[in-house]
């Protein structure tokens, strides 16, 4: 990515800058949040293959294939008339259509390392690379202001949550001013060409498309794939769901079994970042035996992000210790339409209600309208999870009913020592509605997905895809920007 030549100044953080980028920040956001940090004195320049270095004089050097060096004392041009040279923008999902909370912009300052494949306890700071000089946090509308960028010409930007990651090249940034950077550049990658997906592993259902979301979020269909190509999304046939791609998608393959191959297999299970659990309209218990209950709980104690959608809460009630303890169930058939409330007691939470109302998801902060939802989930366990949307108090059942909720595994992990991340939810793609999204064994992929916009559900989902994907912290603190190289 930072093959071109360029040479710029880095301008450095002061009284004088942190001021004005306090004042800045506040005319670009309208009062909104937006992480500005310092820079770093110094000058850049591409390194060839290798990606940019940092020059001793604010000339153009070469790093070569050996990648970037940092050398500091150099030119800093506007940091003498205490100006601050800003990148402002909005992240978006890879089709560029939904704006992103939380994730991370950076100036890297050294070619970027590459990312963890599987299942792997990486934190905050473990995936970011690079070294960067320059970093900010898309807040609840998705914006970010970055300040004290090395102005120049094509000047590299990392946008990152997770192991999606993208590397692009902004054309021109000027010194002393905010540079807007171009839609284009600021959304998730859609493909391999354009960055690093993390590798998926969705099993259909029935009851559910979780399929659908992800062409959705604009993930290309060329990424779908049988696990034994290299497409970054690999479905598996769950019962009741979608079994096979269409003609026009990998040829129409078939899906492999998920009891036989995905949770069936040792070695498959740890090769996937993500896993995603459709509803099969059942538990299934028989394909889904003791010893592959605990090859779940592993993966997701090693590093890995799961995802449990309506029946497949059988993983957690008889799952092994401590997973039964994650939280109680109300084992209720309802499909509700409600209004129901999100929990705003935590950061993120706060952060998932502003953002509902930004995205038009939800005309009420707090409140958030769902259809044909389940009644499953009663109450987290506290001691191990947070629940996100609720229903305070159920006609039916007369008790809570939890429609989201999230846990760090290992279960019970202090701060800093979690590894993965879990979640189930009470809330479907798919509706009882007969022109919506289907997953069925008659509805080869993507054939079933017949709709293009996003329900307030479907957004909650989004939202809650990508916090899964996201580095894992404690659910009560709030995410920060990536730390800079001093």
């Amino acid at each position: 990515m930072l093959a071109s030549a360029f040479a710029l100044s880095a301008t450095v953080g002061c009284g004088a800058d942190d001021a004005a980028g306090g004042a800045r920040d506040g005319a670009l956001t309208g009062g909104k949040s937006a992480v500005s940090v310092g820079g770093v004195s110094g000058s850049l320049a591409a390194g060839g293959s290798g990606g940019s270095s940092f020059g001793a004089s604010g000339s153009p050097a070469s790093g070569g294939s050996a990648g970037a060096v940092l050398v500091a004392g150099s030119g800093n041009a506007g940091a003498s008339s205490g100006c601050v040279t800003t990148l402002s923008g909005v992240v978006t999902t890879p089709a560029g259509t939904l704006p992103l909370y939380n994730v991370m912009l950076y100036v890297p300052s050294q070619a970027l390392a590459p990312l963890p494949e599987g299942a792997s306890c990486d934190t905050c700071k473990d995936v970011v690379s690079g070294e960067p000089v320059a970093s900010a946090l898309s807040d609840e509308e998705g914006r970010f202001v970055m300040d004290n960028v090395p102005p120049g010409t094509d000047i590299p930007l990392v946008i990152q949550i997770g192991k999606w990651r993208r590397e692009v090249t902004v054309p021109s940034v000027s010194a002393c001013r905010d540079n807007p950077v171009a839609a284009e550049l600021t959304r998730l990658p859609k493909n391999k060409a354009e960055g690093h997906l993390p590798r998926i592993a969705l099993s259909t259902g029935g009851l559910d498309a979780l399929e659908c979301l992800l062409l959705k979020i604009g993930i290309d269909k060329s990424e779908f794939t049988t696990p034994d190509e290299d497409g970054r999304v690999n479905l598996f046939a769950g019962r009741g769901g979608t079994d096979q791609y269409a003609d026009s998608v990998d040829f129409g393959a078939i899906f492999p079994l998920p009891d036989l191959s995905l949770w069936g297999n040792g070695n498959e299970l740890p090769s996937y970042d993500v896993v995603l659990l459709s509803c099969e309209g059942g538990e299934y218990l028989l394909n889904k035996p003791a010893e592959a209950r605990q090859r779940m709980a592993d993966y997701a104690n090693q590093g890995g992000r799961v995802f449990f959608s309506h029946y497949h809460k059988l993983w957690l009630e008889q799952g092994p210790a401590p997973f039964p303890d994650v939280m109680t169930f109300n084992d209720t058939t309802d499909d509700l339409n409600l209004d129901a409330t999100v929990e705003t007691s935590f950061p993120k939470g706060q952060a998932l209600s502003r953002w509902l109302v930004n995205v038009g998801g939800s005309t009420t902060p707090g409140v958030v309208s769902l259809v044909d939802a389940q009644n499953t989930g009663r109450t987290e366990n506290p001691a191990y999870a947070q629940r996100w949307v609720y229903d305070p108090l159920d006609a039916a059942t007369m008790s809570p009913s939890v429609k989201y909720m999230t846990a760090n595994t290992p279960l019970g992990a202090s701060d800093g020592k979690e590894c993965g991340r879990i979640v189930y939810s009470d809330i479907h793609v798919t509706t009882d509605d007969p022109n919506g999204d289907q997953s069925a064994v008659d509805l080869p992929f993507p054939e079933g997905c017949r709709t293009t916009t996003l329900t307030p559900q479907e957004k909650v989902l989004v939202f809650m895809l990508f916090d899964l994907s996201a580095c894992v912290i404690p659910d009560h603190v709030t995410p920060t920007k990536p730390e800079l190289v001093r």
